[in-house]
C-alpha cells in the first residue's frame, strides 16, 4: 500500500496553489525538495502527509491506494 501521489497533485491543482505555495506550507526550502515528492522521487513523510490531510480537510487514509498487496492473498499452506 503506497501513497497515491496523483491525488496530492490533483487537490493542489483544485485549490490552484503552485508547486512553490505548497513547498512553503510543508517548510521546505525550495520547490526541487516538493518536487521530488511529488514525482515520487522520495517518500512523504507521515508527518508530511498529516499536514496535507489537515491542510485539505481529508483523512489520512485518502491518500493511500486501495487494493491487497500481491503477496497477501497467496495461500501458504
Amino acid at each position: 500500500m503506497g501513497v497515491d501521489l496523483k491525488k496530492i497533485k490533483e487537490l493542489r491543482k483544485k485549490e490552484k496553489l503552485s508547486q512553490k505555495e505548497f513547498a512553503d506550507l510543508l517548510g521546505f526550502r525550495s520547490v526541487y525538495q516538493y518536487n521530488r515528492k511529488e514525482t515520487g522521487k522520495q517518500p512523504f513523510t507521515a508527518w508530511e502527509l498529516h499536514v496535507i490531510s489537515e491542510y485539505f480537510n481529508v483523512p489520512l487514509e485518502y491518500f493511500f491506494e486501495d487494493g491487497v498487496a500481491k503477496n497477501a492473498t497467496k495461500s501458504t499452506a
